[in-house]
């Protein structure tokens, strides 16, 4: 018979790396998304293309060059190895870090849309009440992702110890 722990455990370690990676996401994808944005060097599209790819990859083949990657005689492994692990492959760490990269385009490309449009154009053109509502909105977003890091940091570190 299923208890309730059984069924728990798959619900909150999706729960965990749903949320791990979201703040990932932001964290790492909106400063992409500033640069790609205001950037004027000309390789800024190469950039582009290489955050955009898992979108126009098979899965199969973002999967087989992360396990490579990832495996003991990869990057991965070798940092794995650092903290007394033999691989990423098939951790929780792992699979964060490949949540984070197969999910990138879909953070990067809407921010930097927005940025290319978003408060620059409204000050030029003296549209003020805009600008300040799209600036208070980015003030409210980095309050809300430093106190939902904050939180998820303590947590953490209760649960761990």
């Amino acid at each position: 018979m299923l208890n309730w722990t059984d069924l728990w455990s798959p619900i909150r370690l999706s729960l965990e790396l749903a949320t791990i990676t979201t703040v990932l996401l932001l964290i790492i994808g909106t400063p992409i998304a500033w640069w790609l944005a205001r950037s004027r060097v000309w390789w800024r599209e190469a950039v582009a293309a290489i955050v955009a790819m898992p979108l126009v990859l098979p899965p199969t083949v973002l999967g087989f060059y992360l396990l490579l990657a990832f495996g003991p005689h990869g990057p991965g492994g070798v940092i794995a190895s650092l903290f007394g692990a033999r691989t990423l492959a098939f951790t929780f760490t792992g699979l964060m870090i490949a949540s984070v990269l197969y999910s990138m385009p879909f953070v990067v490309q809407p921010i930097r849309n927005a940025f290319e449009a978003a408060i620059y154009d409204f000050v030029e053109t003296q549209r003020w009440a805009e600008a300040h509502f799209l600036a208070a909105g980015l003030v409210v977003f980095a309050f809300a992702v430093i106190t939902a890091m904050m939180v998820l940091e303590k947590r953490i570190g209760r649960s761990g110890s």
